[in-house]
C-alpha cells in the first residue's frame, strides 16, 4: 500500500549486501508516484530486484546506484555498479537476466544491459 518510489527506496535501504558496498537509492521528490499502475510497479521492482542483487553477488562492485527516473511519457529503473562488468557475448543469457527481458516485454518496455570493465547498467523504460 505504498507507491513505486517508496517500495523501492525502502527495498533498496535494507537491501542485504557486504559493508563494503555502498548503495544509492534516487528519484524526483516532486513527482507524484501513486498514479503508477500497480501491474508495472510490480514488476519494476521484481526488475529492480533481480538487478540489484545480480549487482551485489557477481559485480565485485563497490558503489551500486538505482535512480527512478519518469518524464510526461515514460517511466524508467536504472540500476548501475562500478563492477568488473561481464562480456555480453560470452555469457549466456542465465535465468535472471532471461527473467528480466520476459517481465519487461510482458508490459510493454525496452531493456537495455550496458557492460564493460567500469560496471554494468541496466535500463528498464516503459511507456506509461
Amino acid at each position: 500500500y505504498a507507491n513505486i518510489d517508496e517500495v523501492l527506496a525502502d527495498y533498496v535501504l535494507h537491501a542485504d549486501h557486504p559493508q563494503h558496498v555502498e548503495i544509492n537509492y534516487i528519484s524526483e521528490e516532486s513527482i507524484d508516484w501513486s498514479d503508477i499502475d500497480p501491474e508495472l510497479a510490480g514488476e519494476m521492482y521484481r526488475i529492480t530486484q533481480e538487478a540489484l542483487g545480480n549487482s551485489i553477488k557477481h559485480s565485485h562492485a563497490t558503489r551500486v546506484g538505482v535512480a527512478l527516473i519518469r518524464d510526461e511519457d515514460t517511466i524508467e529503473i536504472e540500476i548501475r555498479d562500478n563492477g568488473k562488468g561481464f562480456d555480453k557475448s560470452r555469457i549466456t543469457r542465465g535465468i535472471g537476466i532471461r527473467t528480466m527481458h520476459e517481465r519487461v516485454k510482458s508490459i510493454g518496455g525496452e531493456l537495455s544491459i550496458d557492460s564493460g570493465s567500469s560496471g554494468t547498467t541496466v535500463v528498464a523504460k516503459f511507456k506509461i
